[in-house]
């Protein structure tokens, strides 16, 4: 299902923690997915509600190159460069 939804994710996470910042007013059930370089599926979810604003814990990623991306939307790069 494709939504047209516009979103940032923060692209070097040292923390532990993505950002995710979507553009617009936007309320709904959205599934989204973390892949690696190789489009293996990492992590997935969903987000509910009139959404602005949301954080995922990456924690468990080890260091490297992911893809962030909301139903069928484009892909957002960011890189985990390890948990300070």
């Amino acid at each position: 299902m494709h939504i047209d939804l516009t979103y940032v994710v923060s692209k070097n996470v040292t923390s532990a923690i993505l950002e995710i910042n979507i553009i617009g007013s936007n309320e709904g059930k959205y599934n989204y997915r973390i892949t690696d370089a190789k489009d293996k599926l990492m992590m997935c979810g969903q987000f509910e509600g009139k959404l602005t604003r949301s954080c995922l814990y990456v924690g468990s990623l080890l260091p490297g190159e992911y893809f962030f991306q909301i139903e069928e939307n484009s892909k957002e790069t960011f890189f985990v460069l390890g948990v300070l």
